[in-house]
Parts: C-alpha cells; sequence; structure tokens
C-alpha cells in the first residue's frame, strides 16, 4: 500500500523526498520514480526536529554508510556458499606489501617518522588466537 501511495505521490510532485524510517535495508520499488530519498534509521525522539533541520537545508548530516546494500541476493558473498575465496586448501586469496612506511615509528627526539633495520615477522591467522602461519621478512 505504502509502495503505490509513493508512486503517485511521485507522478503529481516531482519534488517529492521520500523519508524512510527502518532499522534495516528495504525494497524500495519507487526508487527511480522520486528525486531524493532520506533514509532516516531509527532517529530517537528529535526524529522530527532532525529531519525537519536536514530537509530544509539548516543541517547537512553528511553521514556515510559503513557498508553498501546489495542490488540483488546474488551480490551477497554469504550467499555464494563454496564460491568464496579460503573454501580451496591451496593458498591462492593474497600478496602483502610491508614497506618502510608501514613499520615506522615517530621519533621526538628527531621530529621525524623513522623505521629501524631489522627480522620482523607476519603473524597470519583468522584471529589473535588462531594463527595459521607466520611469515619472515627483513627490513635493510
Amino acid at each position: 500500500m505504502q509502495d503505490r501511495v509513493i508512486s503517485e505521490l511521485a507522478k503529481v510532485n516531482k519534488n517529492l523526498i521520500v523519508v524512510n524510517i527502518s532499522g534495516n535495508a528495504v525494497a524500495m520499488p519507487w526508487v527511480n520514480e522520486v528525486p531524493a530519498i532520506v533514509q532516516g534509521w531509527f532517529l530517537g525522539s528529535e526524529a522530527g526536529t532532525a529531519l525537519a533541520s536536514v530537509l530544509v537545508g539548516d543541517a547537512n548530516p553528511s553521514g556515510k554508510l559503513p557498508f553498501t546494500f546489495p542490488a540483488k541476493l546474488e551480490d551477497v558473498g554469504a550467499h555464494k556458499l563454496g564460491e568464496y575465496p579460503g573454501n580451496k586448501e591451496e593458498l591462492a586469496a593474497v600478496t602483502l606489501t610491508i614497506d618502510k612506511k608501514a613499520l615506522s615509528f615517530f621519533d621526538d627526539a628527531k621530529h621525524e617518522w623513522v623505521a629501524e633495520p631489522g627480522k620482523f615477522e607476519a603473524i597470519i591467522g583468522s584471529s589473535s588466537r588462531d594463527i595459521k602461519g607466520t611469515v619472515p621478512f627483513e627490513l635493510k
């Protein structure tokens, strides 16, 4: 019902802004019919005030999503069981480049970044409690 209302409103108002308040991604079949969508999530007791400030241009929330919404289920790696890296016994999926900058620390006496030469070891694991291997390397 709401989808139909939004579609009909978009036909008569070219400046329609849809404010979607939800806790997760939702289907938006009208997404190409409206010029703007504001995703509100769960905004709390001052939701109306905050949304009004955004909609009239008094505030720019400049929010950045720490994730993406897939266009279709096949775009989600968790739904492609058996097709993701790491399910093979052979090691093919990583190459790491650890340069001097990655090993540098700030020396406050010299007031510059310093990397001390020496032997190092990269420790590889799925967690600190599940070490899969180590790779020694040297900075000269």
